[in-house]
Parts: C-alpha cells; structure tokens; sequence
C-alpha cells in the first residue's frame, strides 16, 4: 500500500507543471498566456499552448525564418544561457550577453523575433534541479513581453 502511495506522489509531482504570468506581444502577436513553461539545460521555454515535454527535442539556439522547427502550432518565448545551466542573477539579452531572448511565432508561417533589449532575472534555481523561478522584461523590435515564472525540467531539452 505504501509503495503505491509512493508512486502516486511521484506522479502528482511530476504533472504539477511550470507557470507563468505573462503579458505583451511578440511582434503583432499577443502572448498574454502561458500553458506549458518548462527549462532544461540553456532553455527556458514559455509557450501559449500546452505542449508535451516528449516534443521538445527540436529546441535550438538559433532558427530559420520559413523553416517550422516542430509540426505544432504554438507562440512561445524561448531564454537561452550560454552557460550549461542556469544561475542566480540578473541577464542582459542585449548584443552578445549571456543570454539571447527569442520569440517563436508557428501559428502560420514561422518566423522569431530576437529580444534587443532587457533582462532576464533568476531568484531560484531547485538544488535538484526540478524548477526555475525568476522574471523577465524583454523588447523586441516590434513588441515587448514581461512577466514572471517558475519552470518545470523538461529532460528533452538539452
């Protein structure tokens, strides 16, 4: 009996899921909800739809205008840090920093749009490392999004 109460724990624990509070736009897209928010490795994903973590595995650093990484139809705000992992502090997305903003619009033609200027802030990160929570504040060339959350690992994302 205690092993299946065991079980069930783990289960409930792994479907509790990331969140996000999110507003603005990407571009002309509105991205004022968050359904799946999820990091692993340099990625931290924020994405308008729920999506498995199982479908993941095409995340990159950079992308293709035209060329839809992925056959699901999603607006997501993808963080990625050029460190293996992500750490406590305050990052610039501007120029080079040490993290690149992206917004990833495949509700039609794909197409990103680069964060230009803001900062991503990471308050936590789990010892084990099961979640992320920090803010953001990011301006595109047309559009900009802010908003808070706490992540969810993903194991496809590398």
């Amino acid at each position: 009996m205690l092993r299946r109460l065991w079980w069930f724990g783990l289960l409930a624990g792994c479907a509790k899921g990331g969140w996000a509070e999110v507003s603005g736009t990407i571009g002309d897209v509105a991205f004022n909800e968050a359904k799946t928010v999820v990091h692993g490795g340099s990625y931290i994903l924020i994405f308008d739809e729920k999506i498995d973590c199982l479908d993941l595995a095409w995340a990159e650093g950079s992308y293709q205008d035209g060329e839809a990484p992925s056959d699901l139809s999603f607006n997501a705000l993808q963080f990625r840090t050029d460190d293996d992992a992500y750490t406590v502090g305050t990052f610039s997305v501007e120029g080079n920093g040490v993290v690149a903003a992206q917004g990833l619009l495949n509700t039609g033609d794909f197409y990103t749009e680069r964060g230009r200027q803001g900062t991503v802030t990471i308050d936590e990160v789990a010892e084990n490392d099961s979640t992320i929570v920090g803010s953001f504040s990011i301006e595109f060339s047309e559009g900009a999004v802010e908003g808070e959350f706490e992540t969810e690992f993903c194991r496809n994302l590398h």
